[in-house]
């Protein structure tokens, strides 16, 4: 949690939340910010991938998913620097239950790149998966791609090519006037921290990159998780993470 990392990240379960990876633009050997979401978990709890930046102007950076459990990848600036994609789906298992999110998430290819930001690879297993609010820019390809004849039940809606000027490029913030601005979907699960329409990109939405870029006291609360949308009388049940420096 909101810690900066020189290469890459391999994990098969947890929570990786707020943090830097950079790569390692010193050596050829390492050029890739990468984050491998790897099989092998036993564990029935979802892997949480939110609000990181990966990649730096000397090294690509992607999210590389193979993981046999639900996945929640939002609010990720991610920067790539080579002819990759940004975020590859890989699914390893048949998966029930609620989809795994892939929501308002940057995507940045500096490399004039012909593919697809999001791009799911061919498989026979039965996911069901949440694409929204997410913007591609710099690739020439679509947004996200599925294999036709697959098995996955895709939700895709609101997602949006964008354009360099749209944006800060070394953060991944929409930029006043952007057309990013308010272009989300309008529910009221993806509203922004100020209760406007969601705005497409990392700093849409309530898991905004804007909670991770502010100064840290003595003490933190790194991450908060609560139902996106209660009716009237229900229980609001939260669950907090935090720290003591």
């Amino acid at each position: 949690m909101r810690d900066t990392i020189g290469y890459y990240a391999r994990i098969c379960a947890g929570r990786i939340i707020g943090c830097r990876i950079l790569g390692h633009s010193g050596s050829p050997d390492l050029p890739v910010a990468q984050l491998r979401l790897e099989v092998g978990s036993l564990l029935s709890s979802e892997i949480v991938i939110v609000g990181n930046h990966l990649g730096s102007p000397g090294s690509s950076g992607n999210i590389s998913c193979y993981a046999n459990s639900r996945l929640v990848i939002e609010n990720n600036f991610i920067l790539t620097t080579q002819l990759t994609t940004g975020i590859g789906f890989y699914p390893t298992a048949d998966l029930h239950g609620p989809p795994s999110r892939i929501v308002n998430n940057t995507i940045y290819s500096t490399a004039s790149n012909s593919g697809s930001a999001i791009t799911v690879g061919i498989s026979d297993t039965d996911q069901s998966c949440t694409v929204k609010n997410n913007t591609s820019i710099g690739f020439n390809g679509q947004v996200i791609s599925v294999p036709v004849g697959s098995n996955y039940v895709f939700a895709v809606s609101h997602n949006m090519f964008g354009q360099v000027s749209h944006i800060d490029p070394t953060t991944g913030a929409a930029l006043a006037g952007s057309p990013l601005i308010d272009a989300g979907d309008p529910a009221a699960q993806y509203l922004d921290l100020d209760l406007s329409t969601n705005d497409v990109g990392c700093f849409g939405g309530s898991n905004s990159r804007a909670n991770f870029t502010t100064g840290m006291g003595s003490a933190v609360v790194g991450f908060m998780q609560a139902p996106r949308v209660v009716s009237q009388g229900e229980p609001v049940n939260i669950n907090a993470i935090g720290f003591d420096r």
